[in-house]
């Protein structure tokens, strides 16, 4: 299966515009690996946001620099209402404080004006947001399986998974494709990032059948 050129397309062109910087601080919390934290990275890379990133791991007590222990950490975050489901990631901006993938990118996007700007943009939005999060939940059973290097079928039903998912967001982006080259349309949103990521982790892991 290939890959959408208007995918690629959406990348290229979202990577090419800046935005004002903001004052606040920022600080960005998950664990050292990709994950749920990665649209927000580039959400604030895109909207050009210096931000401070916490990164945990189970490490106690021999942490290498830059890692900070999970077990304590979760603790004390809960303790303190930080990690409201005593789950990251987790958002501190300026005086606000959320948790939640999407809720933190939808702040972002409220913020900085990348929520969408029509009520038709903001309907792509939500359908193709609401798509990929079903997409990941598949992805994620299948990468974080301890058997799925070790067990044919289970690469073989991920595949099926794709040539299902894949031309569904296809159709998507071709309709929106008259108003522009992104998720929404003809302005870039948070979703792309979403987007982005979701492709690019199954590029990582896996080459697409033809």
């Amino acid at each position: 299966m290939k890959i959408s050129y208007t995918c690629i397309v959406i990348i290229a062109m979202t990577i090419l515009v800046v935005q004002p910087i903001s004052s606040e601080t920022v600080t960005l919390r998950y664990f050292d690996i990709r994950g749920l934290a990665e649209p927000i990275r580039l959400a604030l890379s895109y909207l050009n946001i210096d931000y401070e990133e916490v990164k945990y791991a189970r490490c106690a007590p021999d942490c290498k620099d830059g890692l900070t222990d999970w077990t304590e950490a979760k603790k004390v975050g809960t303790e303190s209402g930080l990690f409201a489901f005593s789950q990251v990631p987790s958002l501190t901006y300026g005086e606000t404080s959320l948790v939640q993938s999407e809720a933190i990118l939808r702040f972002l996007a409220r913020k900085h004006g990348i929520a969408g700007e029509t009520e038709i943009e903001q309907q792509r939005i939500d359908l193709f947001v609401g798509g990929l999060k079903d997409m990941r939940s598949k992805y994620g059973k299948m990468v974080y399986n301890k058997k799925a290097l070790t067990d044919p079928k289970i690469m073989s039903d991920y595949l099926d998974v794709q040539r299902t998912w894949l031309p569904f967001f296809e159709r998507l982006l071709v309709k929106s494709s008259v108003d522009g080259p992104y998720v929404a349309g003809a302005h870039v949103t948070f979703s792309d990032f979403i987007a982005f990521d979701m492709i690019d982790s199954n590029v990582s892991k896996f080459l697409f059948s033809s």
